[in-house]
């Protein structure tokens, strides 16, 4: 150590602070990942475990955790496949039921095959479906009560896959009761390509004869053909104009089986494809049949065609992702589908019933919540009472009942369509009043009884919601995510002083927002939002805000949704890790490990130096002030003689509870430190850290 040195305490703004460079933000940490800020000083976030061995179909939308009259605790979530209750220490599917149906003599199979065909006319059923079956004497297993998906064949039949082989062959055999759960939906943002999204401009097609190619396997409808340089790709169309049967009943140009035109199920090689018959084959021929067909052949999109009965590959049109939204009216569940109807179930049902449509609920709604105080279910984005869907309307049932929504003189029921923005797009359950958000207008929506029940206040604009649940209400303000920056409102709207705001909205996949999920950490007092990355389609991010404090943080994340403690003893949420999502504990006390693994963290600090960066600085020894309850944590500088010259680093240092000073020596116009956690388990908090550092000239 030289005797020129000085010892500096090395105390940083609290927060991470990176609306300029690295340089610029001197006197400031500029970079982390899993940190908070207590008293001014960083100290590394609690660890999560799985709180159940079971997994989630999909990816969590929503979680709302609450006490039913008897003081049990209830937790439910919703994914795109499927609504789930948590109770006790059990996991039950509750997802509501679209129609009950009766088959009889409705299924096909194969012996020694898992497939199960089913013919029902006007199933309804899209590929990925979910059909549960009750009751059934067709000879395999089906798991009674288990959810099975679907794969649609035609609007008539579709297929799943039992659990075991069925031991014979059947043609239209049995009978069974057959439920078809609510649609499942799309699990990321999609561009609308449907038949009339752009104009049709092309039909081209090849006429090919095909002789003794065709190949049927008995009691199954695929219907393979070889037919060499076929050029058919997935989806596209074959039309039979001539045909003779095979497999002892299958005519190709007969309506009965589907033709004359067939849509390409599978297309193995460049000289065999695959087309699905809605009737089983008789029998098994190879190699056989005489037809003439035409092969509609997709064209090249760069030119702008399409063929006959093809899709838009593009357009304007965008379709967002399957989500839920989830309430309590006192210990009932509601839950909503976005633009679907309301559903409800009673904890006393037990979690073997399943959720049940609200009656005279508006049919279509994308988001809904309860008011305080009064007790109305109010709808966002809803169908009217005459029964068109308003993107702007804000719709209301009857105050204490849920199943009245019809205007009268009797009844507290209404509606009422905002002007600003194009569509509502959440909200947000206040102190006295609900703040309504549309993409651009801010709304206050206040009760005050008869005649016209509710008031609605334009309280701002330009600070529209950018999701679903991107907003939520902190101690009586409400706090959201809008596209391009944080806001509050305290009395009047008021842009949040954001220390990392371009960072995270340049770092923000903005065809996913409407996943972003924004959560309470009551004993932080913290918001933080969850959001997908650029490089995701699912939040893998997240950021915090301190509302006592005033810091901005963020890092990375697998939470998708988020419940506040409370009903529960730590932060709940829904988390998606290697594709499989389960439901957390998480920010659970004394616990740094996730699912018992390391989880990194760190704090970077922006570059300093001496004066006003002229003069070289020497460092060559740091006196640690870290608290550490376990293993250690490492300490990095770096140092450069430009702003945009290249580092040279010194470390890393292991440092412990016990290290006293760390030697070494490091010399630049700039320099930043690095703490980072380096051992599983451990909790860490930056204290007064100190380095000696002395000027040591110009160059």
């Amino acid at each position: 150590m030289s005797t020129l040195s000085q010892t500096k305490k090395l105390n940083f703004r609290p927060g991470i602070h990176r609306e300029s460079t690295q340089y610029a933000e001197q006197g400031s940490w500029y970079d982390g990942n899993r940190v908070r800020f207590r008293d001014k000083k960083p100290e590394n976030i609690r660890g999560w475990d799985a709180k159940t061995s079971g997994t989630l179909l999909g990816t969590g939308r929503d979680l709302i955790t609450w006490q039913d009259n008897i003081t049990q605790k209830q937790m439910a979530i919703g994914t795109e496949k499927a609504l789930y209750l948590y109770q006790g220490t059990k996991t039950f599917n509750i997802t509501p039921v679209r129609a009950s149906v009766s088959l009889t003599n409705a299924f096909g199979t194969q012996a020694n095959n898992v497939r199960v065909c089913v013919s029902d006319t006007a199933h309804g059923l899209a590929s990925g479906d979910f059909a549960v079956f009750t009751s059934s004497s067709v000879a395999t297993d089906f798991s009674f009560n288990a959810m099975f998906p679907v794969s649609v064949i035609s609007a008539n039949v579709y297929a799943f896959d039992a659990s075991t082989s069925a031991p014979d062959n059947t043609t239209a055999a049995g009978e069974a009761t057959v439920q078809y759960l609510i649609p499942t939906a799309a699990s990321i943002g999609i561009t609308g390509t449907g038949y009339g999204a752009a104009a049709y401009n092309a039909e081209v097609f090849t006429s090919v004869v095909l002789t003794s190619v065709i190949n049927v396997v008995a009691a199954t409808v695929a219907v393979s053909i070889t037919s060499p340089g076929h050029n058919l790709e997935i989806d596209d169309f074959v039309y039979f104009t001539t045909a003779t049967t095979v497999g002892g009943n299958i005519l190709l140009t007969d309506s009965t089986f589907g033709g004359p035109i067939f849509q390409v199920v599978s297309a193995e090689d460049a000289n065999n494809f695959t087309i699905n018959s809605l009737v089983n084959a008789a029998g098994t021929s190879t190699g056989v049949g005489l037809a003439t067909a035409q092969f509609l052949v997709d064209v090249s999109t760069t030119a702008g065609f399409r063929t006959w009965n093809s899709p838009a590959v593009s357009s304007a049109i965008e379709f967002v992702p399957a989500n839920w939204q989830l309430d309590t009216f006192g210990e009932i569940l509601l839950s909503n589908k976005r633009g679907m109807g309301l559903n409800q179930w009673f904890p006393t049902s037990g979690g073997t019933a399943r959720a049940f449509p609200v009656t005279n609920a508006p049919v279509s709604i994308n988001s809904f919540l309860v008011s305080p105080n009064d007790r109305h279910v109010v709808c966002f984005g809803c169908s009217t009472f005459a029964g068109p869907k308003e993107p702007l309307l804000v719709r209301w049932s009857d105050q204490n009942d849920y199943t009245n929504w019809t205007p009268s003189i009797s009844s507290t029921s209404g509606e009422n369509t905002l002007s600003g923005g194009t569509e509502i797009v959440q909200g947000i359950r206040s102190r006295n009043q609900i703040a309504i958000l549309t993409d651009h207008v801010l709304y206050g929506m206040r009760f005050t009884g008869p005649p016209f029940i509710f008031s609605f206040t334009e309280l701002g604009t330009g600070c529209g919601g950018v999701s679903q649940h991107g907003g939520i209400d902190m101690d009586g303000t409400p706090v959201w995510m809008g596209f391009n920056n944080f806001f509050a409102f305290d009395g009047r709207v008021r842009r949040l002083d954001c220390t990392v705001r371009r960072h995270i909205f340049s770092d923000i996949n903005r065809s996913e927002m409407n996943k972003i999920y924004a959560g309470v950490n009551s004993e932080f007092k913290e918001v933080t939002w969850l959001y997908p990355s650029a490089d995701s389609t699912e939040c893998n991010r997240y950021v915090s805000w301190s509302m006592e404090e005033n810091y901005w943080v963020y890092g990375e994340a697998i939470w998708t949704t988020w419940s506040d403690r409370g009903v529960f003893d730590n932060v709940i949420n829904t988390g998606t890790s290697v594709g499989v999502t389960r439901i957390y504990d998480n920010e659970i006390p004394n616990i740094f490990t996730g699912k018992g693994l390391k989880i990194d963290s760190f704090i970077e600090s922006a570059d300093f130096g001496i004066g006003d960066g002229n003069d070289m600085l020497f460092v060559d020894r740091l006196i640690p002030d870290i608290e550490i309850n376990n293993g250690q944590i490492a300490f990095t500088i770096q140092t450069k003689e430009f702003p945009n010259g290249q580092l040279r680093t010194k470390g890393p240092f292991n440092l412990t509870q016990n290290t006293q000073t760390v030697r070494f020596r490091s010399r630049g116009r700039q320099a930043r430190i690095k703490i980072e956690n380096d051992a599983t388990g451990t909790e860490w908090r930056y204290g007064d850290m100190r380095l000696d550092i002395q000027e040591d000239g110009l160059r």
